[in-house]
């Protein structure tokens, strides 16, 4: 579960990114993050998911949608 501000990604990636192999499922809470640019950063893991909670989050009254590239049937159904 990667979650940081922004800001943050260029100092906390380089020491997170060996530590992510090829079977982790990177989860990201990073606001404004594109995918991208997490695959930039973090090119081991084979999927990469986005979790974007809308702002009611804070009051348990919200949806948080989930994104990432991959077609791989089992990663997305974990």
């Amino acid at each position: 579960l990667l979650g940081c501000k922004p800001r943050q990604l260029d100092a906390v990636a380089p020491a997170l990114a060996p530590r992510l192999g090829r079977g982790t499922l990177l989860l990201s809470i990073l606001a404004g993050g594109e995918l991208t640019s997490l695959r930039a950063r973090f090119a081991a893991p084979a999927v990469i998911v986005k979790a974007m909670p809308n702002i009611a989050a804070r009051i348990r009254r919200s949806v948080t949608a989930l994104y990432s590239d991959t077609t791989d049937a089992a990663a997305r159904n974990q």
